[in-house]
C-alpha cells in the first residue's frame, strides 16, 4: 500500500457514522451461519493463504514496511488495547467457553500437535535459542524461590 492510499484508508475509516455502519454490516454477516461459512472457505483456501503469505513476507523483507509494522506492534496504547480486549473477551463466560473449545480442538488434531512438536524440537535445537530458554527457566526458579522464602 502507497502512502496515497494509506492517507485515503485513514480518511474513510475516520468516519464515526460510516465505522459503526460498517461494524454493523460485518457483524450481521458474522451472525448469518450461511455468510460465516463462505468467509471461513475463502479463508481457508489454500491459494488464497499462500497469497497473503507471500504478500506479508515481503512486506517483513522491506525495511520500510518492516519499520511500519514494527511501530504498530511495540506500540504501548495499542499493545494495552490489545491486552484490555483480550482480558474482557476471556472475563466473558461465553467467549471463555468459545476460546477454550478453541484451543482443545487445535491441540487435539494430529497435524497441529505434530506442528507444535516440530517447532518446539526445531527452537531446542538452536543454541543460541536454547541457551535463551535454559536462563529464563532459572530466572523463573530463582523468582519463584524468592517468592517462597518472603512467604515463610
Amino acid at each position: 500500500m502507497n502512502e496515497k492510499q494509506r492517507t485515503a484508508t485513514k480518511k474513510y475509516w475516520a468516519d464515526q457514522v460510516r465505522r459503526e455502519r460498517k461494524s454493523a454490516e460485518t457483524k450481521a454477516r458474522w451472525d448469518d451461519p450461511e455468510e460465516r461459512s463462505k468467509f471461513m472457505a475463502a479463508m481457508s483456501n489454500p491459494e488464497r493463504r499462500n497469497r497473503i503469505a507471500a504478500a506479508m513476507r515481503a512486506r517483513w523483507a522491506d525495511p520500510e514496511e518492516r519499520r511500519k509494522l514494527m511501530a504498530g506492534i511495540e506500540n504501548p496504547d495499542r499493545r494495552n488495547g490489545i491486552a484490555a480486549a483480550m482480558r474482557a473477551r476471556w472475563a466473558d463466560p461465553t467467549s471463555r467457553q468459545e476460546l477454550t473449545e478453541q484451543v482443545k480442538a487445535g491441540r487435539m488434531n494430529p497435524s497441529a500437535r505434530e506442528k507444535i512438536a516440530a517447532a518446539s524440537r526445531a527452537r531446542w535445537a538452536d543454541e543460541t535459542v536454547r541457551a535463551k530458554m535454559i536462563d529464563g527457566i532459572r530466572a523463573a526458579w530463582h523468582r519463584r524461590k524468592q517468592q517462597r522464602g518472603s512467604a515463610e
